[in-house]
């Protein structure tokens, strides 16, 4: 049965194919000629096969030649077919002006449209997020719909009470980060910078396990007040700063007028909660205002890590009123209306979550 329908392009199988036909016709009709002359059917296949000459040769040559022909034709054929596309639309462009300008507009809105979403999906869904097993970590929210407040921090005093209180957990901590409130002044050798800098609390490495780059992360001693001070640069600075020098580990750097011993630095990739140049420990409060009670003034966002070890458990199988069962019932006076709201890890920060 005939074919209905043929690409316009020769694959190489069939390539192939039809070359082993026309040497199957020529070897058939040598063989026929033979036996016209008296030879016997099979001595006259055998000879027509010894005049032709090796055959696997003859294939394979052909097969390559008609390759290269059939690639060139192809080349040719979709040049010449672009070219006079490319003629007949600035022809009929050049007719109506009006219209090209919306469709050229179109176009550029809607090739940009398409490659802010995909950048978007790419970072919130597809690109893996840094941390060992991201599915086991949960991110904890203030909501307090009386103060149309959808995702808050918590209070210093609320979050030692939540870290105290909290069951399920292997571990939590939290971080505090604004942008141009939370920065540090660098000073020394070099020109003085303002750097953006993150406060951790114990347990924020613990909870979110990023490998560093070069040495370590804060371990739960280097909060301790009377410790010293201990920071964590981030791979911009490090290149930016210091060269990409290896030996800035344990050294000293003055961050707003105090010392502080670089113990590590983080891979590239390591951007939580933000693209911030140091993360340090909290207990040093040179960045963050305080309350008359010695209390931080500023809120912090926790983030918990939910599964104890062995359990096959992950956050995106527990239900948020389950992880709330865990959570502190007892709320301040001052913060009545106040629910914790879970969400877990693997819904990047852009996106909001909800089911309280």
């Amino acid at each position: 049965m005939p074919r209905s329908f043929r690409l316009p392009f020769q694959s190489r199988a069939r390539i192939a194919s039809e070359i082993d036909e026309e040497l199957a016709f020529h070897l058939k009709a040598m063989a026929a000629r033979l036996e016209r002359e008296g030879w016997p059917a099979v001595e006259a296949e055998a000879e027509a096969r010894r005049r032709f000459g090796d055959l696997e040769f003859t294939k394979h040559y052909c097969r390559t030649e008609d390759v290269r022909r059939e690639g060139e034709k192809r080349r040719m054929t979709i040049a010449d077919e672009l070219k006079q596309d490319l003629r007949y639309a600035w022809r009929w462009l050049r007719a109506a002006p009006g219209f090209a300008v919306v469709a050229l507009t179109t176009l550029a809105l809607g090739i940009g449209a398409n490659t802010a979403i995909f950048s978007v999906v790419r970072g919130v869904l597809l690109d893996p997020l840094p941390f060992a097993a991201p599915d086991r970590i949960v991110r904890v929210w203030n909501a307090n719909p009386t103060d149309r407040i959808a995702q808050g921090p918590y209070s210093e005093p609320d979050f030692l009470d939540l870290r105290a209180a909290t069951k399920l957990t292997e571990s939590i901590g939290g971080f505090f980060f604004v942008e141009a409130q939370s920065g540090v002044d660098l000073t020394g050798s070099g020109a003085p910078e303002r750097l953006s800098a993150a406060l951790v609390t114990p347990g924020f490495f613990e909870t979110l396990r990023p490998r560093p780059l070069l040495g370590r992360v804060l371990v739960e001693e280097e909060h301790r007040a009377g410790s010293g001070r201990f920071v964590v640069i981030g791979y911009g600075l490090w290149q930016r700063r210091f060269g990409g020098d290896a030996g800035i580990l344990n050294k000293t750097i003055t961050l707003s007028g105090e010392p502080y011993t670089v113990v590590g630095i983080m891979r590239p990739e390591f951007t939580y909660p933000a693209s911030q140049a140091l993360t340090h420990g909290f207990h040093s409060r040179t960045s963050v205002p305080t309350t008359s009670d010695g209390y931080a003034a500023r809120g912090f966002f926790p983030s918990l890590r939910v599964s104890s070890p062995g359990s096959r458990r992950s956050s995106s199988g527990l239900k948020p009123r389950a992880l709330r069962r865990g959570l502190p019932t007892r709320i301040p006076i001052t913060r009545r209306g106040t629910t914790p709201l879970c969400c877990p890890f693997a819904i990047r920060s852009s996106v909001r979550c909800g089911g309280r």
